[in-house]
């Protein structure tokens, strides 16, 4: 995307924690940590806790601090969560991110998950705006919006 300075990638484990090192190392809390928090094992860890975490927790490090060490969480764990969370807040990573490439559905068994489309994670250095991506008020259009239908995953 020339015009708006991106850099697109597939966002598996490997290359998400390349472009954190490469382009986000001062937006991330204990950058050294990132490779450690970005597996499949620490992905589990990471949905676990966030799945009944409450919304204050969400939006203050006080809060969040609290319930993780409610949790059982020492020090080193919360700053490993820190570390994750501060990932998706800043890359949109977020608990159901699966670092194969791949998006899950909401409905998937953690069994047997159901994959959908290749995932893909663009950095824009100048992002514009909807109105001037999709061409109206006079902008030249970039992308073109289409009208989706739903699939059955049959499950």
């Amino acid at each position: 995307m020339k015009h708006a300075g991106a850099e697109t990638i597939v966002p598996t484990f490997k290359n998400l924690t390349k472009f954190i090192e490469t382009k986000l190392p001062n937006k991330v809390e204990n950058p050294q940590l990132v490779k450690e928090v970005m597996t499949p094992e620490y992905s589990r860890e990471y949905e676990g806790l966030v799945r009944g975490m409450p919304e204050t927790a969400w939006k203050q490090a006080k809060f969040r601090k609290k319930y993780l060490i409610s949790k059982g969480l020492d020090t080193p764990a919360r700053d490993k969560f820190e570390t994750r969370f501060s990932i998706q807040n800043n890359t949109g990573a977020n608990e159901h991110f699966t670092g194969n490439g791949l998006t899950k559905t909401a409905t998937s068994p953690a069994t047997q998950p159901v994959y959908g489309a290749v995932e893909v994670f663009s950095l824009h250095k100048n992002p514009k705006s909807f109105h001037q991506m999709t061409g109206l008020g006079g902008n030249t259009k970039w992308v073109e919006l289409v009208d989706l239908e739903s699939i059955n995953f049959g499950v």
